[in-house]
């Protein structure tokens, strides 16, 4: 009997160990990073069509993709869309963001048109100077992702819209509320893999795989998936069954 108690209470450990990051919100080893601002030209504003009912808009309030009047995908209101990080990450159970600057005021200046495919053109920048930025959005069958890319780069955030319901699927994340915790997702997590879902969007995949990526919700309104690369690609894949209800609190 002892050592079944002995067994289960190891066990538990283990579980608790596997989520401790996102339990322990405030130490996770995730930096909270701070949308700066949002300029967006007059060449750039508007609707693009991208195909098969898809779409996705920017303007000085956010980007946004749709799938008909169903938004896939959106960024926090009235910031910008992604931040540059200048820095390191260290392997620290399981890793721990060292920033050292921050470039997050996104200038967007143009947008490539092609079928599928918008690229939204421009910098990303602070007082300590600026990156070329891209932000691509490209359809490939049901699923339409986001790069959003700055040449020089060690890490990119790209800054979500915190949308009511935001769940883990349990493998990946987990199957429970996220808000208000940071989480790492595992290196070999695949980048076509639905790591969290919404009541209200589709399934959220990030990539690229094999690199140090987080997604944390501690602060309301946003929802800021990381990745240690020069780029950060959020796939938006529909689900038939959203998840219902949710808490309200994004």
């Amino acid at each position: 009997m002892i050592a079944l108690l002995t067994s289960l209470t190891g066990a538990a450990g283990i579980a608790l160990a596997s989520w401790l990051p996102g339990l322990l919100g405030a130490d996770s080893g995730v930096e909270q990073i701070t949308p700066g601002l949002l300029k967006v030209s007059s060449d750039a504003v508007g609707v693009v069509t991208l195909g098969d009912g898809r779409s996705v808009s920017l303007d000085s309030s956010g980007l946004t993709v749709a799938d008909g009047s169903q938004i896939l995908f959106r960024t926090v209101r009235s910031g910008s869309v992604m931040s540059a990080l200048v820095g390191s990450v260290v392997e620290d159970d399981p890793y721990r963001e060292r920033v050292d600057e921050v470039r997050s005021n996104l200038t967007i200046t143009d947008v490539e048109v092609e079928p599928g495919l918008a690229r939204y053109v421009g910098t990303v920048a602070s007082s300590e100077g600026e990156l070329p930025a891209t932000i691509t959005v490209r359809v490939d069958g049901p699923e339409v992702s986001v790069t959003a890319a700055a040449k020089g780069a060690d890490a990119v955030v790209v800054h979500g819209y915190q949308e009511p319901g935001s769940t883990g699927t349990g493998a990946a994340l987990p199957q429970d509320s996220l808000l208000r915790r940071a989480w790492w997702l595992e290196r070999d997590v695949s980048a076509e893999e639905v790591v969290m879902r919404s009541s209200f969007t589709s399934g959220l995949a990030v990539g690229p795989e094999g690199v140090a990526r987080a997604v944390d919700l501690r602060r309301r309104g946003h929802t800021d998936l990381h990745a240690w690369s020069e780029e950060i690609v959020v796939t938006a894949i529909p689900e038939e069954e959203p998840i219902a209800g949710g808490d309200g609190d994004g």
